[in-house]
């Protein structure tokens, strides 16, 4: 935890700098390993001083676009699917530049074709890859570390933000341990490691494998015999039960979970 505080601190005060830094380092390593494959069996005759341009091309033109993007100075967060695709935009753009400049350099191409389509898939790869690590670093250290053992009812978008919500939230009442839907095409289905442990008939037995003391049904527009079924199950295992409140409801109230019984 200590070591997270530090690091959310040192991504505050430097994260400019921090990222300007591991990309380049994506690309110098990515550029060179691609390079010295590609002249493995000619080290002597590889002409090391198109590799430092063609590096310097490709550091420069990302920072450039990296800037415009605002990657480098905070404009999205961490690890998120919108860095991931603007990063992914800034390699690609970045890659083509170098390509055409490779392409139009006098007496011979500047860097050799496997060179640049290589060096941009693994500057790619190293820089989503730095993003995410930082994410799951983070992740993994706010995951609550009490709460009550929630068995999570239905599978669909409501149940991924509920469990998103639950384990990035030190101080979350509840800990999701299952996940439950009657779509058999879900049984291999895991969310953040949440496994599926069967449908409506299985809350007993899920229950009792997983010690849970509640089930959040994570449906918001299910019908009223649905809920009356759950509840009835829930309630034969021993499980209070708690609903998904409706988005429109959200704005009304920072909790987004409530007791069945108070959903007219």
């Amino acid at each position: 935890m200590a070591v997270i505080a530090l690091l959310d601190k040192w991504l505050q005060k430097h994260r400019f700098a921090t990222f300007v830094v591991t990309s380049s380092a994506s690309w110098i390593i990515s550029i060179l390993s691609f390079f010295s494959l590609r002249y493995l069996d000619a080290a002597q005759r590889a002409p090391w001083s198109r590799a430092v341009i063609g590096i310097g091309i490709c550091c420069g033109t990302y920072f450039i676009i990296g800037f415009i993007y605002r990657i480098f100075q905070g404009g999205y967060i961490i690890g998120s699917r919108d860095e991931a695709i603007v990063i992914a935009k800034a390699v690609i753009y970045t890659g083509t530049i170098t390509l055409i400049v490779s392409l139009l350099w006098p007496n011979a191409r500047l860097l050799p074709l496997s060179t640049v389509l290589g060096g941009t898939m693994g500057a790619l790869v190293c820089n989503i890859g730095v993003s995410m690590v930082i994410r799951l670093t983070r992740e993994s250290s706010r995951k609550p570390t009490g709460g009550e053992p929630a068995l999570i009812f239905g599978a669909g978008t409501a149940a991924q933000q509920l469990i998103d919500s639950m384990l990035s939230n030190p101080d979350s009442p509840y800990f999701p341990v299952g996940l439950l839907d009657d779509n058999p095409k879900l049984s291999y289905l895991k969310i953040r490691k949440i496994p599926y442990l069967g449908n409506r008939t299985s809350i007993a037995d899920a229950a009792s494998a997983t010690g849970a003391t509640t089930l959040i049904i994570a449906i918001v527009d299910g019908s009223s015999d649905l809920y009356r079924t759950l509840n009835t199950a829930a309630s034969s295992a021993n499980l209070s039960v708690k609903i998904v409140r409706p988005l429109t409801n959200l704005f009304d109230s920072s909790v987004g979970i409530e007791d069945l019984s108070d959903i007219n």
